[in-house]
């Protein structure tokens, strides 16, 4: 079983990256903002989960081990394959997941394509219930705390170059999550101008 991969971006489409792995191509799917963030020749590293069909093995990516338990759990409802839960994690963060969930918000993932009243509301009900969702409830403010103080740059410049980006006509959603996949390979003495100018670089090619 692959857990972990990292390697070098050959190529990449809106949902998958093949990745060269001392000279073995993987295709590892992923959140089309993580495809979006990324270019040839980055070095970028993923957390796997393999997913076996009669046809196929497929690689899931995530940047983060709360990203990959979240996913695990979504395709553990009924009605919810890997690739739906894959879309679910690409138009909500893990903790807009997690709230959404404890709260019982229902009308948060019927918002996604492909998800009815049924699936969202038999997703919630199941999950708030599950021990293993508990768990990650209790974890993820912490885990998600420690992950922002390591990764994002300065809050002021985060937070002007986002609202610079909404500004410019770009969906909060996007822009974010692009920001927060940036700010992992950037240092923490970056300007916001170069902030910027990365983000559109990323946006763009989309």
């Amino acid at each position: 079983m692959i857990g972990y991969i990292e390697g070098t971006v050959q190529e990449f489409e809106h949902d998958y990256v093949l990745l060269n792995v001392h000279d073995i191509g993987y295709i590892v799917y992923c959140a089309p903002h993580i495809a979006k963030s990324l270019q040839i020749g980055d070095k970028v590293a993923f957390y796997v989960e393999q997913q076996f069909r009669e046809d196929a093995v497929q690689l899931f990516g995530f940047t983060t081990k709360q990203e990959k338990k979240i996913f695990q759990l979504l395709k553990g409802v009924h009605g919810i394959g890997a690739k739906l839960a894959i879309t679910i994690l690409g138009e909500l963060s893990v903790a807009e997941i997690i709230d959404a969930i404890g709260d019982s918000k229902v009308s948060v993932f019927e918002r996604i394509s492909g998800i009815g009243k049924k699936i969202a509301t038999r997703m919630v009900t199941e999950l708030n219930t599950a021990n293993a969702f508990k768990r990650l409830y209790t974890e993820i403010d912490r885990s998600t705390y420690s992950e922002n103080n390591k990764q994002a740059p300065l809050p002021s410049i985060y937070h002007e170059t986002l609202e610079a980006l909404i500004y410019l006509g770009f969906n909060k959603n996007d822009a974010q999550k692009t920001l927060d996949i940036i700010s992992q390979k950037l240092s923490y003495d970056i300007t916001k101008e170069q902030l910027l100018q990365e983000a559109l670089k990323s946006l763009s090619r989309f």
